[in-house]
């Protein structure tokens, strides 16, 4: 049995549409009100060369988790917003933009999250879906897990019982916002990632492609493809109209999509770079469409057309849709645009190409060592007709002011925490000290004087020192490496006389242990000579004694002289820093990297007559060269730890290394064999779980009156993954007592009355009238179309005097073919007239209705076909030689047609099938159960 929309042509037949408000315009209004009463004047300004980033947070409910608990959900949600990323990375968009995804959170406790009730009823659910993510949205835009856009997946049927075929809704034009920048979106297969592009083609502003209601088509009349923001959702969908591109565009240019222009710190979820076709085959996609069916096979000029699933003996259905691109159509051959092709061959696309770096940045710091960046775009030539985006990087960086900072300068980190202290922290003034934290190098953490330690910034500046004893640096939140030539992950080390990339051999290794007994006072143990590097003076037990060091002439004593043991911290020797510390109670060390300026006298300080043993070792510069180097390979360290709690894994790490000089550039080793790595266990104690409390919000009062305020409590456990948010459990796995959520407070802030909305100036709405109907991206000014535009400057009064809800409701409503009944004279058209006098009428919706758009039942058909099976009667050898030329056939002239609910239902059942085995499946203890073709005994 084959489920046959009628042919692609007929858009009204489409059941699968977008319930968004056709009504752009108020929307579009709303927020130009919005701007003008927070935000001042609504400046226009270019868009050409800006690269946007739409910074995404992803959210699966605990139904769509359900439904997909035997796939892997990070892998299937990567590759539907690898196809929405393509989208937008298509020249036809008309601007440089990168779907980013910040942050993914699966609701598998979603009955516990505040203010969140997702069901079937999509107003509800996207209503309460845009409150919800506003508490879990970063403020601080520096913050990694800050989205402009919040997109929730659910396999709810969003329709509330009826057959609508609805798959998304969106708030129009609210990219920017805080209250209504997200979209959600029914999970119906692959076709997931067209819905996902469009409910968020809502957000950035466009409005449906629908001959009544803009001036583009659905479809393109070039290949029939639909474009993007077509009311009904299709999987042949390659481009973004004109209309969608004018839209776009008008946001940047009314400056009303400014959060989309910072960069994201490196992406953590990472899309893969093929198709979806081959990462999901026929069969996953049957199952994905028609949960437990798997793929009929046809031949493979009819394959690519059509997918169709087998669902019961002898019986096919399709929803009309292709596969994907990338799914295999025979040997050595896959699906694109429809077509079967030769593996890797995209007909009619063009692939990206990166254009030319740019000028670098100014570095960022002034000295002591900070970072530049180049960029490059993917614009020669943009990518399109699903060509590929650009491989590589796009940024690229480099070390820049490397010389030192005078003398006496904060550390960098330290002038980031000192910035802090203009902030108020929790209500009151603090000076804030640097603290560093080896398990977060790059997070900006500070201690104040009332001895609270906090992470003020989620990462360091760029160019922040991050590892102790190297030159690496933060760059973008990350530890990098930087070699000792001052370029990012170089293999170039400095050996132990402070030659970068040397061999080892520059220098003598001074290396003795000092264990004269001595009387009591200060006696000298030996001269450290100038230039001296690698220097380090310890104490090899704990003693009342210690170590001191002065100048040649032990006048000038630079530690711990005049009997006076000094603290630990950063010391000057000379003009050259080092470090004092005590390893332990009793026990002291020195450490001074060099070259020295002047020769130094090391004594050790004899209180009590024991000598516990001082070893001084140093490194001064030779023109002796008769020694003959050795080199092998070592495990001097093992990598950083998978996992902070929980358990992880460590790999070795093997450097080269010169017998006596100790490490060196690994091109030394070259001719030995380098063994071969291995991992061990660590971090292996549980993942602590506590209470978590969030920020004290504002006081719900007005000035001089009590009211009161409230935070977010949760349990949560550590999150064993370094970076990772914390996890939400069971309130009853923390043992400690739960923090109070409310409390009493005193308002000092004035209540401010409501204030009108303003006009909104005639050109603002024109400039989107003109973008729109721009016919091409290069079209100039004077092939405009003339607008006939209607008036803008209505108040709200006046606005609410109509017989449509006021624009400050939501601007949602299903998509309807037309509407007229309800609206008045001058919301039922917009006429625009183009030089050849083409006039496009413009039919206006309520702002806020929900119009239930249902399918005539004349236009929703099943048609069941008989199976003929050929390959039944396949030879052994032909089989082999030829099978994947042959196909199975259906047997037209014995085709039924069902319509109506009768065919509604039948599609209804093939999914609920399915969600009763999973049922079953959990009454059975997790055990698998296998799928059962209807009619099968």
């Amino acid at each position: 049995m084959v489920y046959q929309r009628h042919p692609r042509t007929d858009r009204s037949a489409n059941n699968v549409r977008c319930g968004t408000d056709d009504d752009w315009e108020s929307a579009w209004k709303k927020r130009f009100r919005e701007k003008m009463l927070h935000g001042g004047h609504v400046e226009r300004r270019g868009t050409e060369s800006i690269h946007r980033y739409l910074e995404t947070l992803m959210v699966m409910d605990k139904k769509f988790l359900g439904h997909h608990k035997h796939r892997d959900v990070d892998t299937y949600v990567l590759t539907i917003m690898n196809m929405v990323a393509d989208f937008y990375h298509d020249a036809s968009s008309g601007n440089q933009m990168d779907v980013v995804i910040v942050r993914m959170m699966y609701l598998e406790k979603e009955e516990e999250e505040v203010d969140l009730n997702i069901n079937t009823k999509a107003p509800d659910t996207l209503k309460s879906f845009c409150k919800w993510q506003q508490g879990v949205n970063p403020k601080d835009i520096e913050n990694p897990h800050h989205h402009d856009i919040a997109v929730l997946l659910t396999r709810y049927d969003i329709c509330d019982g009826a057959n609508c075929g609805l798959l998304g809704l969106a708030y129009v034009a609210t990219a920017c916002t805080t209250e209504s920048p997200c979209a959600i979106n029914e999970d119906s297969g692959l076709v997931l990632g067209t819905t996902v592009a469009h409910e968020m083609g809502h957000v950035m502003g466009c409005s449906h492609d629908k001959e009544k209601n803009s001036p583009c088509p659905a479809q393109d009349p070039q290949d029939g493809s639909f474009y993007v923001m077509s009311p009904y959702v299709h999987l042949f969908t390659h481009r973004w109209s004109t209309c969608s591109r004018g839209f776009i565009t008008a946001l940047f240019e009314n400056n009303l999509g400014e959060c989309l222009n910072d960069e994201p710190t490196t992406a953590v979820y990472k899309y893969k770079n093929a198709l979806p076709g081959t990462v999901y085959d026929g069969e996953e996609q049957c199952k994905l469409a028609f949960p437990g069916s798997k793929v009929c096979t046809f031949s493979p000029s009819n394959f690519c057309s059509m997918l169709a699933c087998e669902v019961g003996p002898e019986e096919c259905m399709s929803n009309n849709e292709p596969p994907a691109d990338g799914t295999k159509c025979g040997t050595n051959q896959w699906c694109f645009h429809g077509k079967c092709v030769e593996v890797g061959e995209r007909p009619d696309a063009i692939n990206g190409g990166w254009g030319e770096w740019g000028e670098w940045s100014s570095c960022s710091r002034t000295c002591g060592g900070g970072v530049s960046f180049s960029t490059r775009d993917c614009t020669k030539p943009v990518p399109q007709y699903n060509g590929r985006y650009c491989l590589g990087e796009r940024k690229k960086y480099k070390v820049c002011n490397t010389e030192p900072c005078p003398e006496g300068s904060p550390s960098f980190r330290q002038v980031q925490c000192s910035e802090k202290d203009k902030d108020p922290y929790e209500g009151q003034m603090v000076h804030w000290t640097e603290y560093f934290r080896k398990e977060e190098p790059c997070v900006l953490y500070c201690i104040n004087e009332n001895r609270v330690l906090t992470a003020l910034a989620k990462k360091c500046k760029d160019g922040t020192p991050c590892k102790p004893g190297t030159r690496d640096l933060c760059i973008g939140g990350v530890c990098k490496h930087v070699g000792c030539d001052n370029k990012l992950d170089s293999t170039a080390v400095e050996d132990v006389c402070g030659v970068c990339n040397g061999d080892g051999t520059q220098c003598k290794l001074v290396d003795e242990i000092y264990r004269d007994k001595q009387d009591l006072g200060y006696r000298k143990v030996a001269m450290i000579p100038a230039k001296a590097r690698m220097i380090r003076l310890e104490e090899l037990a704990p003693s009342k004694n210690g170590i001191a060091v002065s100048d040649r002439t032990e006048k000038v004593w630079y530690l711990n002289g005049n009997n006076d043991e000094e603290l630990d911290g950063v010391k000057k020797f000379g003009k050259v820093e080092g470090v004092y510390e005590h390893v332990e109670p009793g026990k002291e060390l020195v450490l001074i990297h060099g070259p020295t300026q002047e020769d130094l006298i090391f004594h050790v300080a004899f209180y009590k007559k024991e000598n516990v043993g001082y070893r001084y070792k140093y490194a001064e510069a030779t023109t002796e060269l008769s020694y003959t180097p050795h080199y092998h390979w070592e495990l001097l360290e093992w990598t950083d730890c998978s996992a902070k709690c929980g358990g992880g894994e460590q790999t070795s790490k093997f450097d080269c290394v010169e017998d006596k000089a100790g490490k060196v550039s690994d091109s030394y080793c070259t001719g030995e064999e380098k063994p071969e790595t291995s991992t061990k266990r660590c971090n292996e104690q549980p993942c602590a779980i506590k209470w978590k409390v969030g920020k004290w919000g504002e006081c719900h009062a007005c000035k001089g009156k009590s009211g009161v305020r409230g935070r977010e409590v949760e349990c949560v456990q550590e999150s064993p993954r370094i970076g990772g948010d914390d996890i939400l459990v069971e309130d009853d796995k923390c043992t400690e007592t739960r923090p109070a959520a409310r409390e009493l407070c005193d308002s000092h802030k004035t209540c401010r009355k409501k204030r009108g909305q303003g006009e909104i100036p005639d050109e603002l709405m024109r400039g989107v009238w003109k973008q729109i109907h721009r016919r091409s991206p290069n079209e100039p000014e004077k092939t405009y179309a003339t607008v006939c535009f209607p008036k803008t400057h209505s108040t709200a009064s006046s606005e609410q005097s109509s017989n449509t809800t006021s624009s400050e409701k939501s601007s949602y409503a299903t998509a309807s073919s037309e509407q007229s009944s309800n609206t008045t004279s001058a919301e039922k058209s917009s006429n625009a007239t183009t030089e050849g006098s083409h006039k496009s009428n413009v039919t206006l919706q309520h702002v806020g209705e929900v119009v239930e758009d249902k399918m005539p039942d004349d236009e929703v058909k099943l048609i069941k076909f008989p199976m003929k099976q050929i390959r039944l009667n396949l030879s052994d050898n032909i089989f082999e030689s030829l099978g994947d030329e042959l196909s199975d056939n259906l047997d037209t002239a014995n085709a039924s047609i069902v319509t109506g609910d009768e065919a509604r239902k039948i599609i209804k059942e093939l999914q609920k099938d399915d969600e009763d085995e999973d049922e079953g499946e959990e009454k059975s203890n997790g055990t698998m159960s296998s799928v059962s073709w209807k009619g099968e005994n």
